[in-house]
C-alpha cells in the first residue's frame, strides 16, 4: 500500500557526486525516486540512501529548518533541503549537497585571514610564553574533560564521540568551532545527527541562558 502511494509522484533527482577514490572530479549521478507529495527534497534524499543506493552520503540534523546543516544547492539555488518541497519543482531536481559546504569554507578562510592582518602581533610578543602555557594547560583540560565526562555522560557510542569533539571545539572556542570539530569527524567517519542535533541547541540558545547566570553570580561574589 505504502509504495503504491510513494510510485504516484515519481521525482528525477541528479545528484553531484564525487568519490576520491574512483572519481577523478565531480559528477552528476541521476535518480528515479518515488515519493509522497508532502515529502521535502530531504526526505526524498533520505528514502534514496535507505532504499536505493547506501553510498550516497549528505549532512542534515534538525530536519525543522533550525540547524542549517542541509543546506545544499537546489537547481541553482541555496536552499535548505528540509524546506524546499518535491512538489515546488518540475522536471530533473539538480541537487549539489557539498557546494554550500564548500562556501563557508571559503568565507571561513577569508574572515580568518582578514583577522590576522588587523592583528598587531609584535605588540603580543611578551605574552607569548604565557598565553602557551594558558593554552596548553586549556587544551589538556578539554581533552580530560571530553573525555572523562562528556564521552561518557552523553552514551560511550559514536554519537557521544562526535559530541566529545564538538565540546573540545567549544570549550576551546565557540560554537563554530564546534561545528568545524564534528563536521571534519562526521567527513572522515560517517554521520552523526543525534550529535549535530545537541551541540547546536546547547552551544547557540541554552549556554546563553547558563552564562548569564553564571556571570551574575561571579560577579555578585567578587562585588565589594
Amino acid at each position: 500500500m505504502t509504495e503504491n502511494r510513494l510510485s504516484a509522484l515519481q521525482v528525477e533527482l541528479e545528484i553531484l557526486r564525487y568519490n576520491p577514490e574512483t572519481d577523478t572530479e565531480p559528477r552528476f549521478q541521476r535518480y528515479s525516486v518515488p515519493c509522497k507529495n508532502e515529502w521535502c527534497i530531504l526526505d526524498a534524499l533520505n528514502y534514496l540512501k535507505d532504499h536505493l543506493d547506501p553510498t550516497l552520503a549528505f549532512r542534515w540534523s534538525c530536519h525543522m529548518q533550525v540547524c542549517g546543516s542541509c543546506g545544499m544547492m537546489i537547481n541553482g539555488e541555496p536552499k535548505l533541503a528540509c524546506k524546499a518541497f518535491v512538489r515546488d519543482y518540475t522536471g530533473v531536481i539538480r541537487i549539489e549537497p557539498r557546494v554550500v559546504d564548500d562556501l563557508g569554507t571559503i568565507t571561513l578562510s577569508l574572515f580568518l585571514a582578514m583577522a590576522l592582518m588587523s592583528l598587531r602581533l609584535w605588540e603580543l610578543f611578551d605574552l607569548a610564553l604565557p598565553m602557551l602555557a594558558i593554552l596548553s594547560a586549556q587544551v589538556a583540560l578539554m581533552a580530560v574533560f571530553a573525555y572523562w565526562i562528556t564521552f561518557r555522560v552523553m552514551g560511550r557510542d559514536y554519537d557521544a564521540a562526535v559530541m566529545a569533539g564538538g565540546h573540545c571545539g567549544f570549550g576551546l572556542g565557540a560554537t563554530p568551532n564546534a561545528i568545524a570539530n564534528m563536521g571534519a569527524l562526521e567527513e572522515r567517519f560517517g554521520p552523526a545527527p543525534r550529535a549535530f542535533l545537541v551541540v547546536p541547541m546547547v552551544g547557540g540558545m541554552f549556554i546563553d541562558f547558563t552564562n548569564a547566570l553564571i556571570i551574575s553570580t561571579y560577579i555578585n561574589l567578587v562585588r565589594p
